[in-house]
């Protein structure tokens, strides 16, 4: 025969042993369940000296921490079942599970936000490809610098006339662009590698100087976060080239 609850009112002016209240505010018990458990600690006891539970099984158990069949496992009374994990209640592990769910979904945003950004800017970067045997005969003007229209190639020179800064749309570019500028003279082999390890915005110019030098030559060339263009040299002092190492 099924015994109706009280309504909320009773269930207010009875009122529930205080102790309950932290187990009551972690959603562990509802109010007419604390009222039934009455005193927690002799409920407690009564838990304890029943099963022979220890006395701080016996309180969580009385709180809904725990189920009892846990708590007889973690006794060993119940054989072939692991004891419970203890210390983390299930509120504990619902914020921590949504904590990590958070930070996955953060990590995802900025996931697809920066592969959003390469994409724009490998469009940009195909939009300024020009191939080094179509660059057009490069020429000064007032500033010092040497522009390309066609191939979009900025040569940066100090007051000494040495190159401090070369740029282009392609790294193609920048590589003929310093070649046919560097007062070497005219190069022969001149070949784009990827960088050891490769780094998406990181290339090797490699070239050999046709007068018949020894070792080619090989400098270091960037993509520019800013503008998508490639650059060898910083504009401050003068790009220097470096023997290949065998």
């Amino acid at each position: 025969m099924r015994v109706a609850a009280p309504d909320a009112q009773a269930t207010k002016r009875a009122g529930y042993d205080r102790a309950f209240e932290p187990a009551v505010r972690e959603g562990l018990l509802t109010n007419w369940e604390a009222i039934r458990r009455g005193n927690r600690q002799a409920y407690a006891e009564h838990l304890a000296q029943r099963f022979r539970l220890p006395e701080n099984l016996a309180l969580r158990v009385t709180d809904n921490r725990i189920r009892l069949t846990d708590a007889l496992r973690a006794t060993g009374r119940i054989a072939g079942h692991p004891a419970p994990r203890g210390g983390i209640d299930a509120p504990r592990r619902l914020q921590a599970l949504t904590l990590v769910l958070g930070l996955l979904a953060l990590f995802g945003l900025f996931s697809l936000n920066e592969w959003q950004r390469q994409r724009r800017i490998g469009r940009r970067l195909e939009a300024l490809q020009i191939p080094a045997s179509q660059q057009a005969v490069l020429r000064a003007n007032s500033t010092g610098a040497v522009v390309s229209e066609d191939s979009r190639v900025s040569i940066e020179r100090d007051p000494q006339g040495r190159i401090t800064r070369v740029s282009a749309g392609h790294p193609a570019d920048v590589l003929s662009a310093l070649c046919e500028a560097t007062p070497f003279g005219a190069c022969g082999m001149m070949e784009i590698q990827p960088t050891e390890p490769p780094f998406p915005g990181r290339r090797v110019g490699r070239f050999a100087v046709a007068s018949g030098a020894e070792q080619s030559q090989v400098f270091a060339i960037r993509r520019d976060r800013e503008t998508g263009r490639w650059v060898t040299g910083t504009g401050l002092r003068p790009i220097v080239t470096a023997p290949e190492e065998d």
